[in-house]
């Protein structure tokens, strides 16, 4: 269908100089029309009283035409059988004016893209989803900032709008009639982040923070040689039944190639288990009894294909792995798995010579399992790539004597390397001494067969066994492998594939972790692995002594970090600001000491049946964050101040919740002030303490109170007025998953008491926590967040907690734990401030106010028939 619509293409002297007095003989039309009697007629039909729309509506309908008017449409060969142009006669001025025309043309084209009603959109009411892997990727391109007003809601109807008239132009007739609206603006699409991440950040990095002057290096030292391990005969992360997803994509089936020796193992089947090497009582030596002296057998070498069940442990690391191997002697090729196949490794000896190298590591950080490969090709093999793997080179060990053991008389060989000072892998000015011994049994001819290898470092600077590690080798069996096992097929095994580059030592480590525990020396990538994070976190050590223990502990730590991820645990590690520091370092940023209550605590309001009919109708998740009641990550420093940060954070929640403005309040005055009340200020204190102060003085806002500092310094209580007081604090039902999610929802982010001190914890990137190494029972919890929601995985539901270890630690400050398994103990001793009417004495400048519809429109549980949206729920809106 074709409109018309009005061009004023040309006026014959009347534009500026005003109306023209026009006689009847007077030529109407700027453009020479070849038909006069046809321009006649259609003067005689547009006379003065035919407003601009009948004029447009009879072009339309063809009615303006008569059948002579056939004449000049042919003549011009218009498509549609119309004219090209249509004259037209302006009357202006009024009644003396008398004989004053303005001639034009209207000249007829389609208008279908001016369509008024094709600008308004329905109006999208869908609710905002609670995203949760929130910092996984960072964004392509940064998403468009919304407006501060909100968007019309304009309703469409669909019934009617087809058969509304698309008026473009307005006559005399129609002066009574409303003008046309104009079209609203598109609605802003929304962000493709979650409100409560500050867009405008998200392309920085987050701040790195930094430490002030250590201890002297003497002290560090002995701090460094006071440090003991953990658990070091077990994995980085240990596993319940809670963990229901798949982790084990392939089984270590040691029959999977032909066995054509017997095994043979250093330990009998009793203490053959993961944990065996837990039965020695020191670590760093390895006690052999008294050895027979003989004469020297000839040179041992492995040159039998062989499958090995071993186990490795680095005790300063704190953690045992285990690994089988396989490896072909007529080929070189090898491949590895770690933790029953959680990762792979494939060494693979190429028909033109060449070494293809391959990892597949399973990656369970995000919602899905992802097997993620790194894939390298060296164009030329050596010595060094045939070699098997987790077996030092026997060519450069001595021959030291022999042992009795169940399986027969063993043979010790040992190997002494002592470099010169900050050579081969020592820190500056630091002499390592290597002791390496290899227990084996001798096979036929000089074929052997391994059952243990340790490995001791002495430092000129740390001392005696400052590291070491050793392999034990459960079992042993020669084998007749297909080449076909050691050759992967990468689309079937891959879900995505890093190309990366042998000769870095970086991604070699990657594609054969075990090398770096056969060197005779220290693995040289940690000279620059130490050079590239004292750059990146900018640190100055004071001499020689501490840049040795530095060093050290950052080595121990990737170590860690590295294997743990090769667990294929639901949560990914990584190194960050800490990876330096000392476990009594560490120690300050938790700070919480467990003293008895000097005020009661109420008791949780929902009984256990009440809790059981309430879980039904909670959601899957529930996040405070983008509904504006939590305020941004904090860096509490190297004062043990965590409590105060977690109380200031509950209060926040529970003002917002019954104001709807977020107001950031002070954990410096908490630290400075809360003395009276058992507060210990940077010396660690119970939450109960912080709830004490708070009900009777009073918190003040963050920006009203002196600034944040990682010190204790003189109160100003009197000087800042408080912004709230709370009327007291509740205890949430311990041991509840369903306490603790309606406690958090129904009343404020809550308070709760984990472990912080594995190492799991320290180094956590993202995903979902979930370790057994993690202390659960309350006596040995030491470090207070703030629960603000909780989300869920594969079934299995897990709380978001916000730390105060800055933006630069996990998911921009915060960490997912699992819910069910109680991870580091959060479900020990949850607590929440209880906010009443009149406790909430001003409202300060700089409070942010949220609209209803950012707060009250998630669809994430049934809301009660009745209630005002933007209103606090009826479970915590107290009756005043």
């Amino acid at each position: 269908m074709w409109v018309s619509a009005l061009v004023a293409l040309a006026c014959l002297g009347v534009a500026i100089a005003g109306p023209t007095e026009l006689n009847s003989g007077a030529n109407l039309n700027p453009v020479e029309v070849p038909y006069a009697s046809d321009q006649v007629e259609l003067r005689e039909k547009r006379t003065p009283g035919r407003s601009w729309v009948q004029v447009l509506t009879a072009y339309d309908s063809g009615e303006d035409d008569d059948e002579e008017d056939d004449k000049p449409r042919r003549k011009h060969g218009h498509a549609a059988d119309r004219p090209l142009y249509l004259p037209l006669e302006l009357p202006i001025g009024g009644s003396r004016s008398r004989g004053r025309i303005l001639p034009l043309l209207v000249l007829p084209f389609s208008a279908g893209a001016f369509h008024r009603t094709s600008h308004l959109k329905e109006y999208d009411d869908r609710p905002d989803q609670d995203n949760e892997n929130y910092y996984e990727e960072s964004p392509t391109q940064r998403p468009r900032r919304p407006t501060s007003r909100p968007p019309i809601r304009r309703p469409v109807d669909r019934d009617h709008q087809s058969e509304k008239p698309d008026k473009i132009c307005s006559g005399p007739d129609d002066a009574t009639s409303p003008p046309p609206r104009k079209p609203s603006k598109t609605r802003p699409k929304k962000p493709q982040y979650p409100s409560y991440i500050r867009v405008d950040q998200l392309d920085q990095t987050a701040a790195k923070p930094s430490f002030g002057k250590t201890a002297s290096s003497k002290d560090l030292v002995e701090k460094f040689r006071a440090q003991a391990p953990e658990s070091p005969g077990s994995p980085p992360a240990l596993f319940s039944e809670y963990d229901g997803s798949e982790r084990v994509p392939q089984t270590d089936n040691t029959d999977e190639v032909q066995v054509v020796a017997p095994s043979h193992s250093v330990t009998n089947n009793s203490t053959t288990s993961r944990n065996s090497f837990q039965t020695q009582q020191n670590y760093y030596t390895t006690s052999f009894g008294t050895g027979v002296r003989s004469r020297e057998p000839m040179r041992p070498h492995f040159n039998r294909s062989l499958v090995l069940q071993g186990q490795l442990t680095v005790p300063r690391a704190d953690f045992t792995e285990t690994y089988t191997s396989w490896y072909d002697a007529k080929s070189g090729s090898a491949r590895v798995n770690f933790y029953g196949g959680s990762t792979s490794t494939y060494r693979t000896m190429m028909p033109d010579g060449s070494v293809q190298r391959l990892e597949m590591r399973v990656d369970r950080s995000g919602e899905g399992q992802v097997r993620r490969c790194g894939k390298a090709v060296s164009q030329q093999s050596t010595q060094v790539d045939r070699a098997p793997p987790a077996l030092p080179d026997l060519e450069l060990f001595t021959f030291a004597g022999y042992e009795q053991t169940e399986g027969g008389r063993a043979e010790r060989w040992r190997l002494t390397e002592t470099p010169r000072a900050g050579e081969r892998g020592g820190a500056r000015g630091e002499a390592l001494t290597l002791r390496h011994e290899l227990l084996l049994l001798r096979a036929q001819g000089d074929s052997a067969r391994p059952l243990r290898y340790t490995v001791n470092i002495d430092s000129s600077v740390l001392g005696a066994d400052c590291d070491g590690y050793q392999h034990l080798y459960l079992d042993a069996r020669e084998i007749d492998p297909d080449s076909v096992f050691f050759t992967p097929n990468i689309d079937e095994l891959c879900d995505f594939v890093q190309p990366l580059n042998a000769s870095s030592a970086e991604h070699l480590a990657r594609l054969e972790p075990l090398l770096e525990f056969t060197l005779p020396h220290r693995d040289l990538r940690y000279d620059e692995a130490f050079q590239r994070f004292k750059t990146e976190y900018n640190r100055q050590y004071a001499d020689n002594t501490e840049e040795a223990v530095r060093k050290n502990l950052l080595m121990q730590h990737l170590r860690f970090i590295r294997s743990g991820n090769r667990e294929g645990a639901t949560f990914e590690l990584a190194p960050n600001y800490l990876a330096d520091r000392l476990d009594e370092e560490l120690e300050e940023l938790r700070g919480l000491q467990l003293s008895p209550e000097n005020t009661r605590a109420e008791t949780f309001p929902h009984t256990r049946d009440s809790l059981q009919k309430e879980e039904a109708n909670l959601p899957d998740r529930f996040d405070w964050r983008p509904r504006g009641a939590v305020s941004p990550v904090r860096y509490q420093g190297s004062c043990a101040s965590c409590w105060a940060f977690a109380v200031a954070g509950a209060v926040e929640g529970a003002l917002f919740v019954r104001t709807r403005r977020l107001v950031p309040l002070s954990e410096k005055c908490l630290v400075d002030c809360a003395h009276p009340f058992g507060g210990n200020g940077c010396k660690g204190t119970w939450p109960s303490h912080a709830y004490d102060y708070v009900q009777n003085r009073g918190l003040p806002a963050l920006e009203e109170y002196p600034e944040y500092k990682e010190k204790v310094d003189t109160c100003q209580e009197k000087n800042v007025r408080p912004v709230t007081r709370i009327s007291g604090h509740v205890n949430v039902t311990a041991n509840s998953v369903t306490a603790l999610k309606v406690a958090i929802r129904q009343h404020a982010p809550s308070v709760v008491i984990i472990d912080a001190k594995a190492k799991s914890f320290v180094f956590y990137k993202k995903g979902v926590l979930y370790d057994d190494r993690c202390a659960k029972t309350p006596k040995k919890l030491n470090h207070a967040v703030l629960a603000v929601g909780w989300g869920q995985r594969k079934g299995e539901p897990h709380f978001i907690l916000k730390n105060s270890w800055s933006e630069a630690w996990g998911e921009r400050g915060y960490v997912r734990v699992q819910a069910r398994a109680n991870t580091c103990g959060v479900l020990a001793r949850p607590s929440y401030p209880r906010i009443q009417g009149d406790d909430i004495l001003r409202d300060p400048q700089g409070s942010i106010r949220v609209r209803p519809r950012e707060t009250d429109d998630y669809e994430d549980a049934p809301r009660a028939r009745g209630a005002r949206a933007g209103a606090p729920d009826a479970d915590y809106d107290d009756q005043d």
